[in-house]
């Protein structure tokens, strides 16, 4: 189903980065052969990497995905009943790139439409796969749909069993792929382990950091200023912690394979074994959020460097004593507000803001000069499997992820409720500030092009470290 132009996509919840689908070029030459493609002549493989600049355009256009091949460079798919013309594509006004600049040429990328899909058909597959794999909201089955161009289907990835996916499978034959890599990849007994945010690039060291710390079922890794790259595990684990196992076949966002693994300092906690930080995670939550009730907007982690679960709330004293008494020296409690946050960019301490104060599905978000108004207000709520959502007071209208958009500079927006992982955030401390992530691109919040001026564009972007993609929680 598509909201708009989103896609209804669950996938499994996870801090490592998503794996790109690919079909060799062997499949993808002979599709051009076969004709399942329809391929635009003449067509240029750009060469100038201007990925931002690829992406736009389809975008703009109308196009159902763009990608690079390996051979022949950036490509660009449109649905069947594409009635444009797919040779002379129409750049979007006054568009600039992630740095602020203009282009003075656009690429000409390789077009082609789809000889299987108008945009109404993937939409179709996709809800089909997801109503059957998770029906009613089911997550016993990990599924993640997505039209993959290389191959002109749709992909599901799922770890469901054939006597859920075969019925599909025969329904969309020709059109739709059942992938069960996922289901071949050893499922960690382990949660992942808290820490300031990764980008998913081997050239950011704390990717690399959070992989080995997920996969050797840490609970906290961090970067100590004097010491430099941490990694802390539950006082029980009986594993060799000065000997990490490094994940096998890994590779980072852009599909690069380490040379290397970083060897960081290693440590048990004092206090904390895996299931005592859920315990006392689970006790804050029901004592001052019971039953999802975010009244005194809290939320809790565990912190690696002090070795203690934090827990930020606004509830009195009444309420956080006894998690203090039960818990003696294993919580830290730190003020919350006293009623809905605000979000301020710490570069330009402007405020997260819905734009015109709008209330409907599809409302952009921005940064404005804080107005104290609902509109500029949040609260967050602890999802089932650890993530957070984030509500806006005056719409009660979700902080969305466009599109459901897994690449750089995909934009912001407010919709209703739908439980997916596109609605869902994770939030960790750096320099005592915030950074945001959402679950389902493992991208960071930020104001484009660190904008100080009010209605700055607000978007997602890889983990740059900056205060750009820095936050405050204010009341």
């Amino acid at each position: 189903m598509l909201k708009g132009n989103h896609r209804r996509t669950a996938v499994r919840a996870s801090t490592s980065p998503r794996r790109r689908i690919y079909v060799s070029l062997f499949a993808v030459l002979s599709l051009l052969v076969g004709g399942t493609l329809a391929l635009a002549a003449p067509a240029q493989a750009d060469t100038s990497d201007d990925w931002e600049e690829v992406q736009a355009l389809g975008e703009y256009n109308g196009a159902l995905t763009s990608f690079e091949d390996p051979n022949i460079g950036p490509v660009i798919i449109f649905p069947s009943d594409y009635a444009g013309d797919i040779n002379n594509l129409t750049p979007p006004p006054n568009w600039t790139d992630s740095s602020g600049n203009t282009p003075t040429s656009w690429p000409t990328p390789t077009t082609a439409k789809s000889s299987i899909f108008t945009a109404t058909q993937t939409s179709t597959i996709e809800s089909a796969v997801l109503d059957a794999v998770q029906p009613d909201g089911d997550t016993a089955y990990d599924v993640s749909v997505t039209y993959d161009g290389m191959s002109d289907r749709v992909v599901a990835q799922t770890n469901a069993p054939s006597s859920v996916t075969d019925p599909l499978a025969t329904q969309y034959s020709g059109q739709l792929v059942i992938d069960r890599s996922s289901a071949d990849s050893p499922t960690l007994p382990c949660d992942p382990a808290h820490g300031p945010l990764a980008s998913g690039y081997i050239s950011d060291p704390l990717t690399q950091l959070q992989e080995l710390a997920n996969y050797n079922c840490a609970i906290s890794y961090f970067e100590d200023p004097n010491i430099g790259p941490v990694i802390i595990f539950p006082s029980d684990y009986t594993g060799d912690i000065n000997n990490l196992q490094t994940p096998p076949n890994w590779t980072d966002s852009s599909g690069n394979t380490p040379t290397g693994w970083p060897t960081p300092t290693t440590a048990h906690s004092v206090l904390f074994s895996s299931d005592k930080v859920k315990e006392v995670q689970k006790a804050a939550y029901t004592a001052l959020s019971p039953n999802g009730d975010n009244t005194h907007n809290t939320f809790v982690y565990y912190d690696g460097m002090s070795d203690r679960v934090v827990v930020v709330t606004d509830a009195p004293s009444s309420l956080t004593d006894p998690l203090l008494s039960a818990y003696p020296g294993m919580i830290t409690i730190q003020p919350g507000p006293e009623h809905d946050m605000q979000l301020i960019n710490v570069n330009s301490g402007k405020a997260l803001d819905a734009v015109d104060c709008g209330s409907s599905d599809g409302t952009s978000v921005q940064q404005w000069t804080s107005l104290n108004n609902a509109c500029q207000q949040w609260r967050f709520a602890p999802t089932d499997d650890g993530h957070y959502t984030i509500t806006n007071t005056n719409s009660g209208k979700v902080l969305d992820d466009v599109h459901c958009g897994t690449w750089q500079g995909a934009t912001v927006d407010l919709w209703s409720p739908l439980g997916n992982a596109c609605q869902k955030w994770d939030f960790a401390q750096v320099d005592g500030h915030y950074t945001i992530t959402n679950v389902q691109s493992g991208q960071a919040l930020e104001v484009k092009n660190c904008s100080t001026a009010d209605a700055g564009v607000v978007r997602q972007w890889p983990s740059l470290g900056n205060t750009c993609q820095q936050w405050d929680i204010s009341f």
